[in-house]
């Protein structure tokens, strides 16, 4: 495995400070499997890493048409890869996708850098161009993976279908309110992936990630909710779209609210013994100052 190679002959330091974490064969399977059901002719990745979405894409789809694109920053990345530079369905671009300024695609999948945004040294200069392009306000972001995701789903063409990997936590940010009001408002989100056994499936992840389905058809619906809980089970999954153990109304996913405990409730239901009740009967609760001076309070 190329992944195997690269990760033994990197320094760790190097992948994160680049923010690499690489994506499991089997999740990739099911993302190339949204990506490709309606027969895209274009397809992006805008962090090519080590190729795993292009593998995948290629294997999966049989069309002789289909034109992959792929931007990656990192020189040292792509000199792992030992592709043939005459693939006449693959181009590599190596550049900085923030900084690209690209037509509109059919399909989009992506495992994006992990790192605050704060320590992209160029965020000043890219950021201006990036609003303008996408016709956003983008003050407050704090994780490249979501600015990423924002470009892509602006870059995504009509009834194309995006599948992006992201840290589970921007369900909860203030950054992340105005990504989940335009997921619903534009019902772009179609289906969540979340992990159970997260170590076991993505053993490489720093945080805890989730896996995003979108689809741009302008089609109100149901959010399906898919809970995988081992990589054996994602190996019987013949299609991604009809694996889900729950549908929820997106009216039930206020972007204004966090959507952490209202995803994970759904499979932490429990029955109420006789006598008791939910706490929420009497209040809301919420944390209080969080402070890194424990010092302070002994």
């Amino acid at each position: 495995m190329r992944e195997s190679k690269y990760m033994l002959e990197t320094p760790i330091s190097y992948r994160k400070d680049y923010g690499q974490f690489f994506t499991p064969s089997s999740i990739a399977h099911l993302m190339a499997q949204w990506v490709i059901q309606d027969d895209p002719e274009t397809v992006l990745d805008p962090a090519f890493g080590l190729g795993v979405f292009y593998d995948k894409t290629i294997k999966t789809n049989s069309s002789q048409h289909l034109q992959f694109t792929g931007y990656e920053i990192d020189e040292n990345i792509l000199a792992y890869l030992n592709y043939d530079e005459n693939k006449a369905n693959l181009t590599i671009i190596n550049s900085d996708y923030l900084e690209a300024d690209i037509g509109p695609f059919d399909g989009i999948i992506c495992n994006p850098p992990y790192m605050r945004f704060q320590k992209f040294l160029k965020r000043h200069d890219v950021l201006p161009k990036l609003e303008r392009q996408i016709g956003k306000k983008l003050v407050g972001y704090s994780n490249i993976a979501s600015v990423f995701l924002v470009k892509a789903l602006n870059e995504l063409n009509v009834n194309g279908s995006l599948a992006f990997i992201m840290p589970f936590a921007f369900f909860n940010t203030g950054y992340g309110k105005g990504i989940k009001k335009s997921l619903l408002e534009n019902h772009l989100l179609k289906q969540i992936i979340i992990f159970s056994n997260e170590k076991d499936i993505f053993p490489d992840a720093t945080t805890t990630v989730c896996v995003l389905l979108c689809k741009k058809d302008g089609k109100e619906g149901c959010i399906k909710i898919t809970q995988i809980k081992a990589d054996d089970e994602i190996n019987k999954v013949s299609n991604i779209s009809d694996f889900y153990q729950r549908k929820i109304n997106s009216s039930d996913l206020p972007y204004n609210k966090k959507w952490t405990p209202i995803i994970l409730s759904i499979f932490t239901e429990q029955e109420i013994p006789d006598g008791f009740c939910k706490l929420s009967l009497y209040g809301a609760f919420t944390r209080g100052i969080a402070t890194g001076a424990n010092d302070f309070f002994r």
